[in-house]
């Protein structure tokens, strides 16, 4: 469950210090330990929440250097319409310990904060937990119509994330995935499919939002192409847009594709080309 970025021998040979890289389904964080020649494990020397990087050591041994690294994220509610000039403050909603959001409605949003999932009122002015979990990671969540579906690492299924759906209270929770690693949902606009990333196979799915046998959706898996990012249904529910990549000798080059989601017609599927900065 770690990975060794960087290592330094100390000047009497007994051991390394090295610069283990600690995952969970969010983010890794890297951390200093010791590797005694003769033991074959990792004694920690920093245990905490921030992450470091780089390992400097003096002659004697004595002294190590490192650079501390600390990260925080910030809520912002941007208008549609964009804007121009000074960027907008940041929303009154906001929630230290969350990577990620979701919409509950036109007034709430969702945070996954870690073990538990809140929702929060844009304005911030009211805080509910409606699910917690000491013993897995709740990641984001979206509104689905009568349900809530939400990103569920560790739950029920060891090292695995899958999408589970609960009622707006958190009753009632179901199993939708049964993936390694699949994220980002994305409800129909009529509540029957929950639209999902397969991270571990690069894939786009579809399961009905009553549970059952999950699907690739159709016209999103091209020969020649890989799913390379964020996708999204439009809300009408009639197309599906992701970033796709074809892969080239020196670089791939990014498009956005665009998915008929409508069955009567088949998988129709075409490409704009985006900024070449997208990502």
């Amino acid at each position: 469950d770690v990975q060794l970025n960087d290592m330094a021998w100390l000047p009497d040979g007994r051991g390394l210090v090295v610069m283990f890289y600690y995952f969970s389904w969010v983010f890794g964080r890297g951390q200093l330990g010791f590797i005694s020649s003769g033991a074959g494990h990792v004694r920690p020397i920093t245990k905490d929440t921030n992450s470091y990087y780089d390992i400097t050591l003096s002659a004697d041994g004595r002294t190590l250097a490192t650079v501390q690294q600390r990260y925080a994220t910030t809520l912002y509610l941007l208008p549609s319409t964009g804007f121009i000039g000074k960027p907008p403050t940041p929303a009154p909603a906001q929630n230290r310990n969350s990577n990620f959001f979701g919409w509950a409605s036109n007034s709430e949003l969702y945070f996954g904060d870690s073990e538990s999932l809140l929702r929060v009122s844009a304005v911030g002015s009211s805080k509910t937990t409606i699910l917690s979990d000491a013993n897995a990671q709740i990641i984001s969540a979206d509104d689905c119509g009568l349900y809530t579906v939400l990103v569920w690492g560790g739950h029920g299924a060891g090292s695995k994330v899958n999408i589970w759906r609960i009622g707006k209270d958190g009753s009632s929770p179901l199993q939708l995935t049964n993936g390694t690693l699949d994220a980002m949902p994305r409800c129909s606009p009529d509540g029957t499919w929950v639209y999902y990333s397969d991270w571990h196979h690069g894939q786009i799915m579809r399961v009905s939002i009553n549970g059952g046998v999950s699907e690739i959706v159709p016209g999103t898996d091209v020969s020649g192409m890989n799913h390379a990012g964020g996708f999204d249904v439009s809300r009408d529910g009639k197309l599906l847009v992701s970033i796709d990549a074809k892969p080239a000798e020196n670089a791939a080059t990014n498009f956005l594709a665009l998915v008929s989601l409508d069955a009567s017609q088949g998988p129709r599927r075409r490409l704009l080309d985006p900024d070449p900065r997208i990502s």
